[in-house]
């Protein structure tokens, strides 16, 4: 049997631009970041896709971008795993990332969490 690990990024692996294909060829991608939007209170998509460097590598804005993009990644990733009856686990390297895998919490929490 093959094993499949998830493993996400950590601070100081954003980078301008992360996630911008997806929102731009995926209505889920995109709900999931105007979500992300809202519940921020900012545009953490236009700040992810066009920066400045500046502004994404401040910790209350890279946890919660990282966050997004990594959640858009695990979703469709899962997805397919689930459809074609794989099994997997995951690893992170910052504690909130496993947040949204657990019961109870909600992907607003999740998101707002890398924030303080």
């Amino acid at each position: 049997m093959n094993k499949i690990a998830f493993v996400f990024p950590g601070q100081g692996s954003q980078s301008v631009g992360m996630g911008k294909d997806l929102y731009e060829s995926s209505e889920i991608a995109k709900d999931i970041y105007d979500n992300a939007n809202e519940i921020m209170g900012l545009s953490l998509s236009g700040i992810s896709f066009n920066g400045p460097q500046e502004e994404l590598k401040q910790t209350n804005i890279t946890q919660p971008a990282l966050f997004v993009h990594s959640y858009i990644i695990k979703y469709f990733r899962c997805l397919y795993l689930y459809l074609n009856d794989k099994k997997y686990s995951i690893l992170c390297l910052w504690s909130i990332y496993p947040a949204f895998c657990a019961p109870g919490f909600s992907f607003k929490f999740s998101t707002r969490a890398g924030r303080r």
